[in-house]
């Protein structure tokens, strides 16, 4: 699995606050109607290419939806395929690799 920085603050989180659960969902390719503002060619090709490859909303919004009415997970974890919430990842991060990662984020954003 390669980590975004979403893992490392996912991992983060559950690590200095037990009581939260944090998970890193891939959403996918989804059928929206973002791309309305913009130039013909671009519609054009959004729906040529949703039209192949991106899902519904409502399979997008899957995982998410069953995480938060559910108590049967715990920790960081991810979800790759939208809609497939069984199938899930545990979020393992070397702790110093993720004191590193939040001190870097904390040096760029001053946060």
């Amino acid at each position: 699995m390669r980590l975004e920085k979403a893992h490392y603050y996912a991992a983060h989180l559950t690590s200095v606050e037990p009581k939260i659960r944090a998970g890193v969902i891939n959403a996918g390719v989804v059928k929206t109607d973002l791309l309305r503002v913009q130039s013909r060619l671009m519609k054009v090709t959004a729906t040529v290419v949703a039209t192949l490859f991106a899902g519904s909303v409502e399979k997008s919004a899957r995982n998410v939806i069953h995480a938060g009415l559910r108590d049967d997970w715990a920790g960081a974890q991810y979800w790759g395929k939208p809609g497939a919430f069984e199938d899930q990842t545990r979020i393992e991060v070397e702790p110093r690799e993720v004191q590193r990662v939040m001190a870097v984020s904390r040096e760029l954003t001053g946060a």
